[in-house]
């Protein structure tokens, strides 16, 4: 049950989105319990965001997570997205902001676990 939101200041076609949806999905697996069925990802490309010097590239990548995450599964999860948003975006590593937020519970199919 993840919700991974990307957010990026710079345009990306379709094509590129897609991919980048893709290789987080993957990406996903790294934190135990999770997978690509059940990910749900936002993309959000051409956003209004800065972070320093005005219209340089940069990125946020918010994971929203049901239950905690092992501390080692997280850092593995950050260098792999921020050596992702270099390949697929540009967007140097020291430009990228990962997030995580862990909650007790999580809503369902109607349901609240």
């Amino acid at each position: 049950m993840p919700y991974l939101h990307i957010t990026y200041n710079q345009k990306l076609d379709a094509q590129a989105c897609q991919e980048l949806r893709e290789s987080f999905a993957k990406l996903i697996t790294i934190l135990p319990g999770k997978s690509r069925e059940n990910a749900m990802i936002r993309i959000e490309p051409d956003c209004i965001m800065e972070m320093g010097d005005a219209g340089q590239p940069c990125a946020g990548v918010e994971v929203r997570l049901y239950k905690q995450s092992p501390q080692p599964a997280k850092a593995e999860f950050t260098q792999k997205a921020c050596e992702l948003m270099e390949k697929a975006c540009g967007v140097p590593k020291n430009r990228t902001y990962v997030m995580f937020m862990e909650f007790p519970e999580w809503g369902l199919n109607g349901q609240l676990k």
